[in-house]
């Protein structure tokens, strides 16, 4: 299934004409220069690690480069500068008007990722409102990619490849809840419940019930689930809160299905 909004529309429309635009600017400025397109591109040392640019640069004076664009929806109808003003955007403007690209967000790790797993010199940010157009011109930066290249290869190798190989979070696995009490009657046995969670190993740990009696798992360890105490009103697991929440969305939707008709 393919994920749309009205902003991921409006982007994809507007990208080849943002491309014609940096192209003109580009060539008027540097010369020769071309852009070709860009499939996924995968690091050979680290084949976990992809992205995929929007182009890829060649350019007889500053050698190769990708580029990224964005069409911001939300800057549709105004300036570059009274869109920096007004949102919380990727954008920063400096003190002498120029603009920036802010390291804290995801577009930063976006185009440093795509600088790395190309091996380019740079990516050109491109940003193309309709009523204008900013090229950033962003660098490799060592020291932001080495630690964040150590993050995704130990999510890789912790937390994708076991469930990959083995289904180590999502396979269900049953613990007996020890019996604290001390009664030594002899009478017949009663099978003890079970803790049916996400954890592989047996954790000394408080458990919670979803009261959802149809939940697949039903019984929790708190800490599976990172709660530091049982919760005090009714509880519902993550993938039964989901499930409500949908069912409900789907009766709202019904319910006004059934107004316009009437």
């Amino acid at each position: 299934m393919r994920f749309t909004s009205k902003s991921t529309d409006w982007g994809c429309e507007h990208e080849a004409e943002a491309q014609d635009a940096y192209k003109q600017r580009q060539q008027k400025e540097r010369g020769s220069l071309q852009v070709s397109d860009s499939g996924l591109v995968a690091h050979v040392d680290y084949p976990y690690f992809s992205a995929s640019p929007d182009g890829v640069v060649t350019c007889t004076c500053c050698g190769k480069g990708v580029i990224e664009v964005k069409s911001p929806h939300s800057c549709r109808d105004s300036s570059l500068k009274d869109w920096v003003d007004i949102s919380r955007t990727c954008l920063g403007q400096a003190v002498d008007g120029s603009f920036f690209l802010k390291k804290d967000l995801a577009y930063f790790y976006q185009v440093q990722a795509q600088i790395f797993l190309c091996q380019a010199a740079f990516c050109d940010f491109v940003v193309f409102p309709e009523k204008d157009l900013v090229v950033l011109r962003i660098y490799p930066d060592p020291e932001f990619t080495t630690p964040v290249l150590s993050d995704v290869t130990a999510f890789f190798t912790l937390a994708v490849l076991p469930e990959l190989i083995g289904k180590f979070f999502s396979k269900i696995f049953e613990e007996p809840i020890a019996s604290n009490s001390l009664d030594t009657d002899t009478g017949p046995e009663v099978p003890q419940p079970t803790v049916r969670c996400f954890g592989k190993e047996e954790k000394q740990s408080e458990t919670v019930t979803c009261a959802n009696t149809q939940c697949s798992m039903r019984i929790f360890h708190l800490a599976c689930l990172r709660m530091k105490g049982a919760p005090k009103r009714t509880w519902y697991c993550p993938t039964c809160r989901k499930a409500r929440k949908a069912e409900k969305g789907a009766q709202k939707a019904q319910e006004q299905i059934q107004i316009q008709i009437l």
